[in-house]
């Protein structure tokens, strides 16, 4: 079970280092667009990136990570991406009491 405190640091590191973000969802049998919205963290910590990766499992929120480094960077980058509906939606609203500065496009998602 996820504690409090756990979500409180999820909402502090998604303030801070993540983006909520809203895409036209390109869908082939799409007929006047439909909008996705995605939450994604980037972080060069792989301890951050795996504390994450244990909250999201306890708030039972399916997500994707990728590694990448960057021309011209000294480190890898993390990249956590939530993008289902359902767990998008189960993210933001765990976080939403905690947040500050993303607080505006939660409400929005």
């Amino acid at each position: 079970m996820t504690s409090t405190r756990d979500i409180a640091w999820l909402a502090g590191i998604l303030d801070g280092e993540g983006c909520i973000l809203a895409r036209l969802a390109n869908r082939a049998n799409a007929t006047g667009g439909n909008i996705a919205v995605e939450v994604r963290v980037e972080v060069t910590s792989r301890a951050m990136t795996s504390k994450m990766q244990k909250v999201l499992s306890d708030l039972g929120v399916q997500f994707g990570v990728c590694e990448s480094r960057p021309k011209l960077a000294t480190k890898e980058v993390f990249r956590t991406c939530v993008s289902n509906k359902k767990d998008v939606q189960v993210l933001l609203k765990a976080v939403l009491p905690d947040l500050s500065t993303k607080r505006p496009e939660a409400e929005l998602a």
